[in-house]
């Protein structure tokens, strides 16, 4: 229900109907990442920040998730840490290249 929430642009239902979710499994990181997204579509972004980072204590080595942190961190102009996030992509998947493309050389 609430990634179909998120789909229809109800993202505010869409946390809604993700938290009900998180109650039943509270650790799943799969569900974190979706409310994760939908707070940063509703451009609460330290929310979202905060849940993607719960997300990947629970699985470090998720692409997509560190994706969006990083992408997170982006809109809250946390560059040092938005490089962070990048750098850690690219030593799971060194051709990665959104991250390569994102990734700012000094």
């Amino acid at each position: 229900m609430g990634e179909s929430a998120g789909n229809l642009q109800d993202f505010d239902a869409a946390i809604n109907y993700l938290n009900q979710a998180l109650s039943i499994q509270p650790n799943d990181p799969n569900t974190l990442n979706f409310i994760g997204m939908a707070y940063a579509m509703t451009k609460k972004h330290l929310e979202a920040e905060k849940v993607f980072e719960k997300a990947l204590a629970l699985n470090t080595g998720r692409i997509d998730i560190l994706m969006n942190l990083a992408l997170c961190y982006f809109n809250q102009g946390k560059v040092d840490q938005e490089q962070v996030a990048l750098g850690k992509i690219l030593v799971i998947e060194p051709n990665n290249a959104m991250a390569k493309s994102r990734l700012r050389r000094d």
